[in-house]
């Protein structure tokens, strides 16, 4: 199992290593970038600088003092380095991205650069549909597409209309399936749901929230590759995924399968 090796940036995204495994291309990207800089300290130097200028200096474009405060933090701010598997179905035309949501963003660019010519963005559902389609779940579990079956942890949050922001949870129940009476009530009372735990065909099983981001993604033993010490890190990795990417993409594309008819 080769992994090609590619160059690396200080600054930005870098592509630690790339192969091909079976329709599926998988790839580690190196994210690294700088804390952001907290409003306060950019006040707090702002008008220390200030203290030191002549009343005349005073006077000059106070935006230009604000941009060199600004860039200098930044500059000076501490480097955040994360690394991030992201798989590509060759078949379904999809990306995977092991990361949340502002860094799968992080990845855009570089996913850019490595396929010009294509056009795609991390998918992200209208909350209102999305609304709409878990708490059918919830009410009708006939409708829930096959093989899935609802878990044991929801959230509900108050009800989206089209084009809203996502809201935070109002409500989280857990230990309890998420048709119980406890949900149903909560559901009457003007709550919709908001994140839920599915579980695919008793093999793969995570949440899924409004925006359709899945977290707390886990596998049945059969889908679990044991680290193997005579791999390498890359090695290992890999196979972790390739075990698992058949069924987890066929796990997606269902759920977005269904979702395209709420839309």
């Amino acid at each position: 199992m080769q992994a090609q090796k590619v160059g690396f940036l200080p600054l930005g995204e870098e592509l630690l290593y790339s192969t091909d495994v079976q329709g599926y291309s998988i790839f580690k990207v190196g994210i690294t970038k700088r804390k952001d800089i907290k409003e306060d300290s950019v006040e707090r130097e702002f008008n220390s600088r200030m203290k030191k200028l002549s009343r005349q200096e005073r006077a000059f474009d106070m935006e230009v003092l604000l941009q060199e405060v600004n860039e200098d933090l930044t500059r000076m701010a501490d480097q955040i380095h994360k690394e991030v598997t992201v798989v590509y179905d060759h078949t379904n035309f999809m990306f995977m991205i092991d990361a949340p949501r502002p860094v799968a963003e992080d990845c855009m660019s570089l996913l850019h650069n490595l396929y010009e010519n294509a056009t795609f963005e991390v998918v992200m559902s209208d909350t209102h549909n999305m609304q709409k389609l878990m708490t059918s779940y919830v009410l009708r579990e006939s409708v829930i597409p096959e093989p899935y079956c609802l878990g044991d942890h929801t959230e509900l949050a108050p009800p989206c209309k089209i084009g809203d922001k996502p809201k935070p949870p109002t409500v989280i129940v857990k230990k309890e399936h998420s048709s119980c009476e406890e949900v149903k009530k909560h559901l009457l009372n003007n709550k919709r749901i908001n994140k839920l735990e599915m579980d695919f065909d008793g093999q793969i099983f995570f949440k899924i929230d409004s925006t359709f981001f899945i977290s707390g993604l886990s596998f049945e033993e059969s889908l679990k590759f044991k680290d193997n010490k005579d791999l390498s890190e890359e090695e290992n990795n890999i196979a972790h995924w390739s075990v698992a990417l058949s069924e987890l993409s066929k796990a997606v594309i269902v759920l977005l399968s269904d979702l395209n008819k709420e839309s």
